[in-house]
């Protein structure tokens, strides 16, 4: 019925699982260890793809894109300090 000849049978060296175990165990410890630098990178990465647009729209209004930048930013950060107050602890 079926056709075992015609089957592609997938030989690997010996080891290979537990080299592959240990590339991912050092990349998931290297993540954990960096994550106080990757989450911040990361929250950059998409503030700055959200507000490109309105960059954008400040530069087909003739503003220099420096000041477009610095305008989104500002307004961007007033923003998020009016919500939930600055990101540090207060102390007393």
């Amino acid at each position: 019925m079926f056709d075992t000849s015609a089957q592609i049978k997938l030989k690997q060296p010996r080891g290979t699982a537990l080299i592959n175990m240990a590339v991912a165990s050092l990349i998931i410890a290297a993540l954990y260890l960096g994550r106080e630098i990757f989450v911040p990178v990361a929250l950059d990465v998409l503030l700055s793809f959200v507000l490109a647009p309105f960059v954008g729209r400040l530069q087909s209004l003739r503003l220099q894109r420096v000041v477009a930048v610095l305008a989104v930013v500002i307004l961007g950060f007033s923003i998020i300090f009016s919500l939930g107050g600055p990101p540090w602890p207060h102390f007393s």
